[in-house]
């Protein structure tokens, strides 16, 4: 029998849970009282949006993840 539910992937009441929302909140912890959440947010977008970025060229490109590890060692 499978679990209803990938195992690995964080959720809260049925839902999944980014972890880039757990690390704001976190650098919100850490951060001085004057710097606010969408400030932290907005430090992060520009981050996020390069991770997205690969994210999408190594699922249309799947071979691009093999390249680099080909092109140093061989096949």
């Amino acid at each position: 029998m499978l679990p209803n539910k990938p195992r690995g992937i964080p959720r809260v009441n049925g839902r999944l849970v980014l972890s880039g929302i757990f690390s704001a909140h976190y650098l919100k912890g850490v951060s001085p009282p004057h710097v606010t959440l969408n400030q932290v947010f907005s430090g992060m977008m520009p981050y996020m949006l390069v991770v997205i970025l690969c994210m999408v060229l190594l699922y249309l490109w799947p071979a691009l993840a093999l390249w680099l590890p080909t092109f140093l060692y061989g096949r």
